[in-house]
């Protein structure tokens, strides 16, 4: 089923396929946002100044923000890996974001279009440039 079809249908509320299940099981816990790519620009965080981001299923909670990104689609079996995120707006609404993600080791590599409307990055050379935003989240350790 094409991409398009399927987050329509999950937008609709239809339930996750048992791959997006088990993907977002395998992401469960906390993460810590390590750099945030925009604009052409490589942005390192601080330590001190990294959020964690606490990914339980379709909820992902950021420290200090009151209102959870969503995710509104998450597959698992394409190349590269889909993923659509209801990012926050303030007042309880979101914005849906069409991205792309890659899991590496500990690190969780997110790039999403953030440009006027809704199209979603091809792969992760331009990632990080005026129209897409590449977060690298890692994941912490006790």
């Amino acid at each position: 089923m094409p991409a398009l079809l399927i987050s329509l249908f999950m937008l609709a509320g239809d339930p996750l396929s048992k791959e997006a299940v088990k993907e977002l099981e395998s992401l469960k816990g906390e993460w810590v946002l390590e750099r945030l790519d925009a604009n052409g620009q490589m942005n390192e965080i601080k330590p001190d100044d990294r959020p964690v981001i606490t990914i339980n299923g379709t909820t992902w909670k950021i420290t200090k923000n009151d209102n959870p990104i969503l995710v509104a689609l998450i597959d698992p079996t394409t190349q590269p890996k889909l993923i659509d995120l209801k990012t926050p707006d303030g007042d309880d609404k979101h914005t849906l974001r069409e991205g792309i993600y890659r899991i590496e080791g500990d690190a969780l590599h997110i790039c999403l279009f953030v440009g006027g409307g809704r199209e979603r990055p091809a792969g992760f050379e331009k990632a990080g440039s005026e129209e897409t935003v590449l977060a690298v989240l890692r994941r912490k350790k006790d």
